[in-house]
């Protein structure tokens, strides 16, 4: 079945309307434009699979969405004016009109309808019932994120987490904001314990 130019024939054509930009998003999680979005067909009766079906492809797209106490949130930079150093990421609640842009960057929606020469496929942009649907966190698919530290963290356990990025097991997400912190060893001696003593203690005297 023939269907109707996609975004990027539109963009080539320079047919794209000038508000497309209007959602855009400051820091793009991922610039991988070789990975392939997925096709979500849109029939009536079929709002679960639907909603399903677009929050795997928002898995897939890479995309730093989280759930944050029943709230969708996206992890993001925002540099500040004035500011040469990059500022700290903070977890931003998706509204409506960007959740429908994500949507539509992270799979090809298409519908079928009835033209002159029978019934054709046609690319559409994502429902409004999807996507409050998603918002309304009826597919609880995402994973959760506790909170933002700056700072290597201590589970429970005792491990000590240094790697930037987002921890499954504890739901933070860190993010050292440029600094580079020094080595913790995984097995520490009595002497590196009373170095971090004298550290803290460094800190401390004055008060």
């Amino acid at each position: 079945m023939s269907k109707v130019p996609d975004w990027n024939d539109q963009h080539n054509a320079d047919g794209l309307p000038p508000d497309i930009l209007d959602a855009a998003i400051a820091t793009p999680a991922s610039n991988d434009a070789t990975r392939a979005k997925p096709s979500i067909h849109v029939r009536g009766g079929e709002l679960p699979e639907q909603v399903e079906a677009a929050a795997a492809a928002l898995l897939q797209s890479g995309e730093p969405i989280f759930d944050f106490a029943g709230s969708l949130v996206i992890v993001q930079r925002r540099q500040r004016a004035g500011k040469s150093s990059g500022a700290p990421v903070r977890a931003e609640q998706i509204k409506p009109g960007r959740l429908k842009f994500l949507l539509a960057k992270a799979a090809n929606w298409t519908k079928t309808i009835l033209a002159k020469n029978g019934f054709v496929d046609v690319q559409i942009n994502p429902p409004p019932d999807v996507g409050e649907a998603l918002l309304q966190g009826t597919c609880a698919v995402f994973p959760p994120l506790t909170r933002i530290v700056t700072t290597p963290f201590l589970l429970p356990g005792g491990e000590v987490v240094t790697t930037p990025g987002y921890h499954a097991d504890s739901g933070l997400f860190f993010d050292p904001c440029g600094v580079t912190f020094p080595p913790i060893s995984d097995a520490p001696t009595r002497e590196d314990a009373f170095t971090a003593l004298d550290l803290l203690k460094d800190v401390l005297h004055d008060f």
